[in-house]
């Protein structure tokens, strides 16, 4: 398996449907590792390894299990056919990575160009202390450097000599996040 050919090797809705998965999977990888880590020594071995990946998604074909775990071991970097954690983590994120759309970066930096023209950015910059202490306010999470979209748009619309357009609210989804978590961070 060659990690450069996954862009070629899935369809864009296999892609994206997979991406979704290994978003999910990187969240709970920790408390996973350590409950799939039956010999208790710190690194998966191969039947470790697919234990895990089903236990984390019992959704997987057997076609996305395969091409995960070919992506997956091919972080061993150290050839010992263990993964340790700061291997596997390496792996799925980098596999997740792999999956995202390939013109994300051209859809967000069109969605900040509509931001830009419209005078929106400007104002949110200009009064960037009141959208902070807005934030805090309306966050649902810990702190405002990881509020949802919702949870931003809420804030601009508080914020005083503020209007924001359909358009607009649908751009700064796309620049904030166009990967399907829908936060900013």
């Amino acid at each position: 398996w060659h990690k450069k050919q996954i862009g070629k090797k899935l369809e864009q809705a296999k892609r994206d449907f997979l991406h979704k998965k290994v978003a999910k999977m990187y969240t709970l990888l920790r408390q996973s590792f350590v409950a799939a880590d039956v010999d208790g020594n710190a690194q998966l071995d191969k039947g470790e390894v697919t234990s895990m990946l089903k236990d984390m998604d019992g959704t997987l074909t057997q076609e996305e299990l395969s091409q995960l775990e070919d992506f997956v071991w091919s972080g061993d970097t150290d050839g010992d056919e263990k993964m340790s954690f700061e291997e596997f983590r390496g792996s799925l994120k980098e596999f997740e990575e792999q999956l995202k759309r390939p013109n994300a970066k051209a859809e967000s930096f069109k969605a900040f160009t509509v931001l830009h023209s419209s005078g929106l950015l400007k104002k949110v910059f200009d009064n960037r202390q009141e959208l902070m202490q807005i934030l805090q306010q309306v966050s649902n999470s810990e702190g405002y450097k990881n509020v949802t979209n919702h949870e931003f748009l809420q804030a601009l619309k508080k914020m005083e000599g503020v209007r924001v357009t359909a358009e607009e609210a649908h751009c700064i989804s796309k620049a904030a996040n166009t990967f399907s978590t829908h936060r900013f961070s």
